[in-house]
């Protein structure tokens, strides 16, 4: 009887301890960079006294240090292609997970267009909309558009560009992204602009 009265008081200690670091915390966050070109720190704001920290990552981001601790330094994964990432954390207490955050990592590596989508043929002065992939909603990230010939008209916005071709001929249309962990490789699509009497048959050629 008294094993049991002991252990029932010890289940509303554990129960009363998680409530009310729940209740009682600062907000809890992981704070550091939306963005891995290299290598970055990561804190959280707050942990309990002798508390357990568990840090977890997506596949392309690598915990160099500090696993178990308040502080990690993350990397991107030597062998991962660039992309978005995430980094989260777990409070364990008393064997109980008693806090989580979870912090969205924009790019993790220099990002890198992989391809550009538009129009293949267009009569001459005619309009045509491109567009680059990945998008990436960031204040410091740069889309910057190349055609040559430069015979054309541009509205470029963010990855997409309105493309006005005022000239005959073959054109490269190519992007590429500019960020703060540098210059990725551009890619293109190749535009052929003709009068408009041949822009129906070369159109039916390339469907054959």
């Amino acid at each position: 009887m008294a094993f049991i009265e002991a252990f029932n008081i010890r289940l509303h200690y554990i129960s009363t301890s998680i409530k009310y670091y729940r209740r009682s915390v600062p907000k809890f966050a992981i704070t550091g960079s939306s963005t891995i070109c290299d290598i970055e720190n990561y804190d959280i704001t707050y942990s309990p006294n002798g508390s357990i920290i568990e840090w977890t990552t997506s596949p392309n981001i690598v915990i160099v240090s500090g696993q178990g601790t308040a502080t990690i330094i993350a990397s991107k994964a030597s062998s991962a292609e660039f992309g978005k990432g995430y980094i989260n954390v777990k409070i364990k207490l008393i064997g109980h997970i008693v806090l989580t955050a979870n912090k969205v990592i924009d790019y993790v590596g220099t990002p890198v267009a992989t391809s550009v989508t538009g129009p293949s043929y267009l009569s001459v002065d005619g309009t045509g909309n491109f567009i680059a992939e990945p998008y990436i909603n960031s204040s410091d990230i740069l889309y910057k558009w190349i055609v040559v010939p430069s015979t054309v008209s541009t509205n470029p916005w963010n990855n997409s560009n309105s493309i006005t071709f005022h000239a005959e001929g073959t054109y490269s249309v190519s992007c590429q992204i500019i960020s703060p962990c540098g210059f990725g490789s551009a890619i293109n699509t190749i535009v052929t602009v003709s009068r408009s009497g041949y822009f129906t048959l070369l159109k039916l050629l390339s469907q054959e």
